[in-house]
């Protein structure tokens, strides 16, 4: 029979707890990387020239952002803006169209939208659902422009003639 001494009973339960230690500050270093460290991927908006099949901007954006599409109209020569909202889901919600004066394309004041008068300005507010995503064709006549995270992004540089872009949330 082995006979162990105190002192070498006592080695195998400390090498025991040292073990468990070690173990339990490398599962909360892999926590806190995983977490803390890692790179989260974010949503990205992207505005992408369908056409061409080439993105154009990437913007990262998150849950409740807000943005604006402005243009100036063809006839009137004012700008006209919509507001969009990303869902908790990745699409894009339809807030509401701001313009100043009447003109081909915009919203009938007919009673069957909500609207209101704010700065000079009329606002439709808009209950359409989310959308997957938003085509919108743009020219260098009209100047389209959006708007997010207080900068502004020139929708009609790419190309010299009216192109169909397509507005999404690519979500990793």
């Amino acid at each position: 029979m082995i006979n162990l001494n105190h002192k070498q009973a006592r080695s195998g339960i400390k090498k025991r707890w040292i073990f468990y230690l070690l173990l339990f500050l490398g599962v909360l270093a892999l926590v806190f990387y995983i977490f803390i460290v890692l790179p989260r991927q974010q949503w990205q908006l992207i505005i992408e020239a369908q056409e061409h099949e080439e993105v154009i901007y990437a913007i990262p954006v998150v849950k409740g952002d807000v943005f604006q599409l402005s243009y100036q109209h063809s006839v009137s020569k004012q700008d006209v803006s919509g507001e969009f909202k990303i869902t908790d889901s990745g699409r894009i919600k339809p807030l509401a169209t701001f313009f100043d004066s009447f003109g081909p394309g915009l919203p009938d004041l007919d009673g069957s939208v909500k609207v209101e008068i704010a700065n000079g300005n009329f606002v439709v507010y808009h209950e359409e659902k989310p959308r997957q995503d938003i085509g919108l064709f743009v020219a260098p006549l009209t100047k389209d422009r959006l708007y997010i995270h207080d900068q502004e992004y020139d929708l009609t540089d790419y190309a010299s003639e009216p192109i169909l872009l397509k507005i999404f949330v690519s979500i990793p």
